[in-house]
């Protein structure tokens, strides 16, 4: 008999990962393919939407080839992906434009005035900022009406990739809830929000909770995976959410740090947690019936990629990070302000740019990457702070990503949020908790929480040392003076001219 496995899916900002896994949540098989967007100075971020198909595509015939030769078949599907991009589509479901990315900025003035007109954070979570589709909606209504006449449904990647493999247009809550348009406590889309927005509840997609089998696969879908059978495809959760179950973070108290492109603050909440300041996002999570308080930066492993490779002229992170290890706490009184991409809580400037304060002869290179490093916790702990202000604090914390491989990182944050962090070898947080909530819509197992937190393997654990916990406290504060010091909007010229030059230089 052919061992049963699972395809898990995860369709990221950078790339698309599907893993195989068996019933105990064993990873067979690893494929993932790259892909990059296109950025331009003036916040505009798109894709061709052709991008995430082929790499769907791509993984699936590698899946089917490896499965063969294994003598593995595949039982189901599960998805996570990105989310708050936007594709409209046509009645065919083909793209009618670029998808507009997440990290996309060009809705800024719309979603100024969104909030003058409705108190939007008390209905779905969270304000509107250019992150969320919403404003994406309202900003193609406006600029691209000759798009617009011709849009039969409004999609993201999560709700594309599900098309492609069932034909169906369905998503899950934890994905919707991100979209700035749905109800979070009646868990539908809001009439108040649809019309502030200029959607149509027919141009959504049917809503069905995460961790459920939303169709099965088309007959060329399957066909790529050497099946001859539909099986069923699960729309698994948002891949923050799914993130967060698979390092085991199901309870309140426990927090989720996940730096991958952009880096997300994430603890389970037992009901919508309403923000007073309105600067948190309350979504759902990834297990029915719950939901998490979210805090995030634009841009986190990212920063510290550009600076040894830019900055350094390196592809080599090793000796860099062992500089940085001989930099004491504070590196040499280097502050930095790594927001490459501007800052991404609503209340904090987003023009804001990277910056070296406090460089001297002295300063090593070592000096300047700690100092990136330590920014960048400090960009966590800020999010951290937001959540202890609500009342919701942490006692531990688990991270995950690209740059918590760095046990320097890991060490600083831990002092930074003065509880213990841990972080399981496996770095696959997201596929993980794709296989839980995709094996227990199977019947693999009994529920996804369960599940997903036996199988963190091996952890590293960093204590926090009270010495340097005051030390970054004083250093946060001193960052956030600077944030203070610097004129609303000054980087706002500079960019600017970044864009005339660029238009100039295209003419």
């Amino acid at each position: 008999m052919p061992t049963e496995t699972l395809l898990a899916l995860d369709a990221g900002t950078s790339s698309m990962r599907g893993g195989i896994y068996d019933p105990q949540g064993r990873l067979l098989f690893l494929h993932q393919v790259r892909y990059r967007v296109t950025s331009a100075p003036d916040g505009r971020v798109e894709q061709d939407p052709q991008v995430f198909l082929q790499a769907l595509e791509e993984i699936a015939k590698e899946a089917g080839v490896f499965c063969s030769q294994a003598g593995c078949k595949i039982q189901g599907i599960g998805l996570a992906s990105q989310r708050s991009s936007l594709i409209p589509v046509d009645r065919e479901g083909k793209p009618l434009r670029p998808v507009i990315m997440w990290q996309d900025k060009r809705t800024q003035s719309l979603c100024d005035w969104a909030n003058r007109q409705l108190d939007i954070h008390r209905i779905c979570g969270m304000r509107a900022t250019p992150v969320p589709t919403a404003p994406k909606i309202l900003w193609l209504k406006r600029e691209e009406p000759e798009v617009w006449a011709h849009v039969y449904k409004l999609l993201g990647v999560h709700e594309f990739l599900l098309h492609r493999m069932t034909g169906g247009y369905v998503t899950d809550l934890s994905v919707a809830s991100r979209s700035c348009l749905l109800d979070l406590e009646r868990k539908v889309w809001s009439e108040p929000l649809l019309e502030l927005f200029g959607a149509r509840r027919d141009h959504l997609c049917a809503l069905v909770e995460p961790g459920a089998v939303c169709g099965r696969t088309q007959g060329n879908f399957h066909k790529l995976l050497g099946l001859s059978q539909p099986v069923p495809v699960v729309s698994a959760g948002g891949d923050q959410q799914c993130a967060t179950l698979g390092l085991g973070v199901a309870h309140p108290g426990e927090f989720s740090v996940n730096c991958g492109t952009g880096a997300y603050v994430i603890t389970p909440v037992e009901k919508p947690v309403w923000d007073p300041d309105r600067n948190l996002i309350c979504n759902l999570s990834a297990l029915p019936g719950t939901y998490i308080l979210e805090a995030s930066t634009l841009a986190s492993g990212m920063v510290y990629d550009w600076f040894v490779r830019q900055a350094c002229r390196s592809s080599d992170y090793g000796p860099l990070d062992q500089a940085a290890a001989q930099s004491p706490p504070g590196a040499g009184g280097v502050i930095a302000l790594p927001d490459l991409m501007g800052r991404g809580m609503p209340d904090w400037d987003a023009d804001a740019r990277g910056m070296f304060c406090n460089i001297g002869f002295h300063t090593t290179q070592g000096d300047l990457a700690r100092a990136v490093l330590e920014g960048l916790a400090g960009e966590l702990w800020e999010c951290v702070e937001l959540m202890r202000k609500t009342g919701v604090s942490p006692r531990q914390a688990v991270c995950s990503g690209g740059l918590c491989k760095n046990d320097l990182f890991d060490q600083i944050q831990a002092d930074m949020y003065g509880v213990p962090l841990s972080v399981p070898q496996d770095a696959e947080a997201t596929l993980r908790g794709i296989w839980g909530n995709t094996a227990a819509a199977l019947g693999w197992q009994p529920d996804a929480a369960t599940a997903c937190k036996g199988l963190l393997g091996e952890i590293r654990t960093f204590s926090p040392q009270p010495e340097n916990q005051e030390r970054y406290f004083n250093i946060n504060l001193a960052r956030r003076q600077i944030y203070r010091w610097i004129p609303q909007g000054f980087f706002r010229p500079f960019n600017q001219t970044q864009c005339q030059t660029k238009k100039e230089e295209t003419t």
